[in-house]
């Protein structure tokens, strides 16, 4: 598959522009779940969905082939939706100067290990909302999308080892928040 749509890019970036409709039938609904889930305003993610694709269209010129074609539509689209919620003061980053220790990060995954409850999810949904968008973005990519570490660091422009940190901290956040509720 990966193979098929860098030959659709070339022939997109030869001048069939039409055959774009592919990428935007095809990854449509992810976008624009991704700004929903992020912006919580449906009018807000149709636009900035058309908005990532439009981008994506201008840019696609200098797309090197060095990922898959959604992993860089991703990256675009979680760049303009940061930027959007940033310009309207929505964004609050926060990553607290955690300390970790071995028990620590042991006592976060048993917790998170535990069989779930209805009561559990409903503590873990509420916990979520109180993210920031940075963070619940993180847990969207990597525990919802199923998105490799190495593919979260790309989209996010951070490194893997970044990525890893700030996911035991958001679990650690959300233990804290959970356990306290």
């Amino acid at each position: 598959m990966k193979e098929e749509e860098f030959a659709l890019i070339d022939r997109i970036v030869g001048g069939e522009s039409n055959l774009y409709s592919y990428f935007v039938t095809k990854y449509n609904k992810e976008i624009f779940q991704l700004a929903f889930q992020l912006t919580k305003d449906r009018e807000l993610a149709e636009d900035l969905t058309q908005d990532v694709f439009v981008k994506g269209f201008l840019k696609l010129n200098s797309f090197q082939q060095k990922s898959q074609f959604s992993t860089w539509l991703y990256r675009i689209g979680y760049n303009l939706i940061i930027n959007e919620l940033r310009k309207k003061k929505l964004f609050f980053s926060s990553f607290d100067d955690i300390s970790e220790t071995f028990d620590e990060a042991a006592e976060v995954d048993d917790f998170f290990s535990q069989k779930e409850t209805e009561l559990r999810y409903q503590k873990l949904d509420e916990a979520l909302q109180t993210l920031p968008q940075d963070e619940y973005a993180l847990i969207l990519f990597h525990y919802y999308q199923q998105k490799q570490i190495d593919e979260i660091a790309f989209i996010t422009a951070q490194t893997s080892a970044n990525v890893k940190v700030k996911l035991f901290r958001i679990r650690k956040k959300l233990y804290t928040i959970m356990r306290y509720e």
